[in-house]
């Protein structure tokens, strides 16, 4: 049976009239009367006779008609998600950020973006910026937002931001107070780590007094928040909201900001999914605005 021949069926049932039928359907009678042949003899019973009224549908052509409904829906919605699908409309988008991304920036951005592809879903994982380009590189990712230096030649890169790394406490203090301070440590990638301590052994003779180490950012905010010591923030919206905290722009001694770029990275060397192909041109369009 082609999915034209349920139309057929589904068509005759309603009209119960083969000149209506084949106008509707735009198709010749005899080829109509031939199809309608055809199909009896693939199905193996009679689906209608035709009398001076018009056609009747036999006890077994009642039964195939009802079913012809679902079957031509169905093939009407899978023609509908190809479609879709083709055009990147639905379909899953397998994301990886780093933790402040999605905190502070991400939820934004999905917002809007679901707003113009409802029905795409957005897998996301969260790793370590080094994590997440791997993930990229071995295809278990679509995009991934990553801060990350010039070593990713093989991925295609899209500046995101640039942020200026800041350091906060609960009191105020000065830079070079840092050396008599303890620091509260989360995890950063490493490359934002090893800028960390290029700044710091350009300033200090002594290595940081690192007194904790928490998962993450929110766990650093936290323990600084009950003075008990300081922490660098890669992302500044660390700490945007937190009136009570004391912070600073990091620099080097030549006065340039230590600053860490966030990238949206994707392989161009393997085909990308017409869902991808809409993201990435969706995040180059907001960064215009």
């Amino acid at each position: 049976m082609r999915d034209f021949d349920w139309q057929i069926i589904l068509t005759l049932y309603e009209t119960l009239n083969i000149t209506r039928t084949a106008e509707l359907l735009s198709i010749s009678q005899p080829a109509l009367t031939r199809r309608i042949q055809l199909m009896e003899r693939e199905l193996g019973v009679s689906l209608v006779r035709r009398g001076a009224r018009g056609c009747v549908f036999t006890p077994e052509g009642e039964l195939i008609a009802r079913k012809a409904a679902a079957i031509v829906e169905a093939i009407q919605d899978i023609r509908r998600d190809t479609a879709a699908w083709s055009r990147g409309a639905r379909g899953v988008l397998r994301l990886g950020v780093p933790y402040s991304f999605i905190r502070h920036t991400l939820p934004a951005l999905l917002f809007s973006f679901s707003r113009q592809y409802p029905d795409v879903a957005v897998d996301i994982v969260t790793l370590r910026s080094d994590q997440l380009i791997q993930g990229v590189k071995e295809r278990r990712l679509d995009v991934c937002f990553a801060r990350c230096g010039t070593g990713t030649p093989t991925l295609e890169r899209v500046l995101f931001s640039r942020d200026q790394i800041q350091v906060a406490a609960k009191h105020p203090f000065r830079i070079e107070d840092l050396a008599g301070m303890p620091r509260v440590e989360f995890t950063k990638n490493p490359e934002t780590a090893s800028a960390i301590r290029r700044w710091w052994d350009q300033r200090f003779s002594t290595p940081p007094d690192i007194r904790f180490t928490v998962p993450n950012g929110d766990a650093c905010i936290s323990m600084i928040r009950h003075g008990l010591g300081y922490g660098l923030f890669p992302d500044p919206r660390y700490i945007q909201d937190e009136p009570e905290l004391y912070a600073l722009p990091l620099c080097f001694l030549d006065g340039s900001p230590l600053s860490r770029e966030m990238w949206m990275l994707f392989d161009q060397e393997h085909p990308l999914t017409a869902v991808t192909s809409n993201f990435i041109r969706f995040v180059r369009e907001s960064l215009l605005l």
